[in-house]
């Protein structure tokens, strides 16, 4: 067998059992460890910092725009809450939108 056949058999061995004998009882006690699996990182294109940005979604331009409204509004709200009230507020105008096309 070639080193790289050998190197591949210990890398793709999941389980590697050893076996000890207790002397007072003379059983046999099986101890099973795992081998972690080495792999080779893979060299991935090199990222182009001109790349523009993707397009923000209509939650994020929602949010964004009335993130301080609603921050001005409530001031005692905490980032979770402030972000659950803007969830509701969104949801109350895609139902509506949604509603007001049904009806046509």
């Amino acid at each position: 067998m070639s080193s790289e056949d050998e190197s591949r058999d210990e890398s793709e061995s999941e389980e590697e059992v050893e076996e000890e004998s207790a002397s007072e009882e003379e059983e046999e006690i099986v101890v099973v460890k795992k081998v972690k699996r080495v792999t080779k990182k893979r060299k991935g294109k090199d990222k182009d910092p001109n790349k523009p940005k993707r397009n923000l979604t209509s939650y994020f331009l929602y949010s964004n725009a009335n993130r301080a409204r609603i921050k001005e509004e409530n001031p005692e709200l905490g980032f979770g809450e402030l972000v659950s009230d803007l969830d509701v507020s969104l949801c109350r105008i895609v139902f509506y939108c949604i509603v007001s096309f049904l009806e046509l």
